[in-house]
């Protein structure tokens, strides 16, 4: 007999032993939950060894990680551990997608600014928000509130109200902060009386300050520049772009954050003044179309970078006319992120 038919023998002798275990003690219990359910539970030694065989023989089948988790073994300390290399459970790569809400949304609109010498009146920026209504609402992504032009201290105010809603949270997939603003260098974003730091807003979503969203994504969706360089186009394709101005590169250590921004480190956003700007638009247009059964957050923003890229300004002015932008993005999620369909 052929090693290969020995491992078929093998694998058709231990389906069927599996089957009498599982069938008799899980009735009810979908077949991928009896997989782990078994192997935590029994932890038959002989069996689970079989697995670990049939899986190492037919790689590209999908077999539970408990499959490959190793016996208990007694460290130097005298502490147990499992040695595994395969972490993850069935259904364990994407976020939960069982809470009602897709996600739970805030959205920081700021047009007009104390120094208008200085931050000029953003106009077209409506636009973006009619449009993250008309997109978060198809969605079912639940907006707790859009605030207009608020001073630093009453944007971190809001901020903090935000965060105590404690039940649209739990009911929640995702919590979601929009930010349409100017921006500075060193990750600073104007409020309408000074600036504020990206990060400390992204601080007050960490773990520690919102357990409630532990192991749940928190996205940051910032339009705004990343600097005062711009790219060099050969297109004129739109009309009445204007910039904004923003911040630098952004390393946050927290998991399961997403900070999506418009332009590349270093780099202008553009806005139209009839339409909005090219990253919000682009990124409701990739949700609106984009199949979201199977396409994942980093799906989405890859899509959405290179609808950005296809554009070239045409502002009237030498130093921004017929340039180009390209979104980007920053991620600690730890698994895959799919927005539900209604």
């Amino acid at each position: 007999m052929s090693d290969y038919d020995s491992s078929e023998e093998l694998a058709k002798k231990t389906i069927d032993d599996i089957n009498d275990v599982l069938n008799s003690t899980y009735d009810g219990v979908p077949v991928r939950e009896r997989f782990g359910n078994y192997s935590n539970q029994f932890n038959e030694r002989p069996l689970l060894n079989n697995l670990r065989m049939m899986a190492d023989l037919h790689p590209h089948d999908n077999f539970p990680a408990s499959v490959y988790r190793q016996p208990r073994m007694q460290s130097e300390t005298g502490n147990s551990s499992n040695s595994m290399y395969v972490e993850d459970d069935f259904g364990l790569d994407r976020y939960d997608m069982d809470r009602y809400q897709n996600g739970y949304a805030i959205i920081l609109n700021f047009e007009h600014f104390q120094d208008p010498s200085r931050f000029r009146t953003r106009t077209g920026t409506q636009a973006d928000v009619d449009r993250l209504i008309k997109v978060f609402k198809k969605l079912n992504i639940k907006i707790n509130n859009i605030h207009q032009d608020l001073t630093k201290n009453q944007m971190e105010q809001k901020l903090r109200q935000f965060r105590s809603m404690k039940y649209d949270l739990s009911n929640s997939n995702a919590l979601i902060v929009v930010i349409l603003s100017h921006g500075l260098e060193g990750d600073n974003i104007m409020a309408t009386d000074s600036a504020f730091h990206l990060h400390d807003i992204i601080r007050m979503f960490n773990t520690e300050e919102l357990p409630e969203m532990a192991g749940r994504p928190k996205i940051f969706i910032i339009q705004a520049c990343r600097g005062n360089q711009v790219d060099r186009g050969t297109q004129l394709n739109h009309y009445n772009d204007h910039v904004d101005a923003d911040e630098d590169d952004l390393h946050p250590n927290y998991a399961d954050f997403c900070i999506a921004m418009s332009s590349h480190h270093g780099h202008k956003s553009f806005r139209n003044e009839q339409t909005g700007s090219w990253f919000i638009q682009a990124f409701c247009d990739i949700l609106e179309t984009i199949d979201l059964e199977n396409n994942h957050l980093l799906d989405i923003l890859t899509a959405t970078k290179r609808k950005v890229a296809a554009r070239t300004s045409k502002s009237g002015k030498l130093e921004t006319n017929n340039k180009k932008q390209i979104s980007s993005c920053y991620m600690t999620l730890t698994k895959k992120f799919y927005f539900k369909k209604n």
